[in-house]
């Protein structure tokens, strides 16, 4: 089963988001369907689709984060150089 938070990447075209693309698990429905919510992003990452999806259709993928998560992120840190 998958778990809340988990990147995942589409192992078929599913909703009109094409085969490959990574998004990450909103909700799972721990029904008959084993259907999972899916938030996926745009390729310039301002729209977000939410899509419902079996686990049949989902494989893991690797978290890679983007320049701009690395630059809001570094936001919050406070960099000494000794």
């Amino acid at each position: 089963m998958r778990q809340v938070h988990e990147v995942v990447r589409l192992s078929r075209s599913v909703g009109g988001v094409p085969k490959g693309t990574s998004g990450t698990i909103m909700m799972t429905m721990p029904d008959e369907t084993s259907c999972c919510l899916v938030e996926f992003p745009d390729p310039e990452g301002k729209e977000i689709i939410l899509v419902s999806i079996r686990e049949d259709d989902l494989e893991k993928a690797e978290f890679l984060p983007t320049p701009e998560d690395l630059r809001l992120w570094s936001k919050g840190w406070e960099i000494k150089n000794d």
